[in-house]
């Protein structure tokens, strides 16, 4: 059970973003709010015509996606504290300096500092206890989710505007709350898809086209995931931007990655 003191920290900062506390066998969890994403047919990846800062592995492609519903915001501390709190998930190790004690003063950032294997943990562990079907984005539908039907190079536009984003073009240097940029959502009203924290995805990194039942999606053995979005430590814009994709070791901590969950 959670205290009243523990309640008001964990809780007061997420409420009126539509998070949703829940207890379930004393058992306190987290629902936060989603968005729901329609199917449809959109091109993925980027062409250096109209995008100059497009990499050799953005080969632009169709891809056809069913409906799905993504999260608003990226898991923030304050969820993942109570899967620590369970015993299901590790908190980042103290030799990082986004330490565990650090992170929990700010229950409203974005978790950061996790393996990709304790996000599909905790994942796994809110299915069971929700009785939702939880689990990591996919490459393609992070993508869709951030960049709309119309392709937009950044999730707010084409133009790179550094008060959109938490990145060290502008930044804090550090994590910020997941609600502190409102004018950088998606055209879907997705939040913090550039910048704050890299996001896993579920999906495994494999050259273009993007085929879900080609084996990337296979969530067995321990080749390198995609992430996706940028972060506050990195001030590049090219790696902003919704198309860009970047490959991480599942088995690793990184001081600037994070995730975010969907449902079918």
């Amino acid at each position: 059970m959670l205290t009243d003191e523990e309640r008001e920290h964990f809780m007061r900062p997420l409420a009126r973003h539509g998070f949703a506390g829940q207890l379930a066998v004393a058992t306190p969890y987290i629902l936060p709010p989603v968005v729901p994403i329609p199917g449809g047919r959109f091109v993925m990846g980027s062409r250096a015509k109209r995008d100059p800062d497009a990499f050799m592995d953005e080969r632009p492609h169709p891809v056809e996606l069913p409906a799905y519903t993504i999260a608003r915001f990226p898991v923030t501390v304050a969820e993942y504290a109570l899967a620590v709190r369970a015993g299901v998930v590790a908190p980042p190790p103290l030799a990082f300096a986004t330490t565990w004690g650090l992170q929990l003063a700010r229950p409203n950032h974005p978790v950061v500092c996790v393996r990709w294997h304790e996000a599909c943990a905790y994942a796994a562990w809110l299915t069971a206890i929700s009785g939702v079907a939880w689990r990591l984005v996919r490459e393609a539908e992070w993508e869709f989710a951030a960049r709309g039907s119309d392709g937009r190079i950044f999730p707010w536009g084409d133009g790179w505007d550094e008060r959109k984003a938490n990145t060290a073009d502008g930044g804090p240097q550090g994590t910020s709350p997941v609600d502190h940029y409102p004018q950088g959502a998606s055209p879907f009203g997705v939040w913090d898809l550039a910048g704050n924290c890299w996001e896993w995805t579920s999906s495994r990194y494999r050259p273009y086209p993007y085929r879900a039942d080609d084996g990337r999606e296979d969530l067995s053995g321990d080749q390198a995931r995609v992430v996706r979005g940028s972060s506050w430590y990195h001030a590049v814009r090219a790696l902003s931007r919704s198309a860009a994709r970047c490959a991480k070791d599942p088995d690793r901590w990184y001081m600037d990655v994070g995730f975010r969950l969907a449902r079918d």
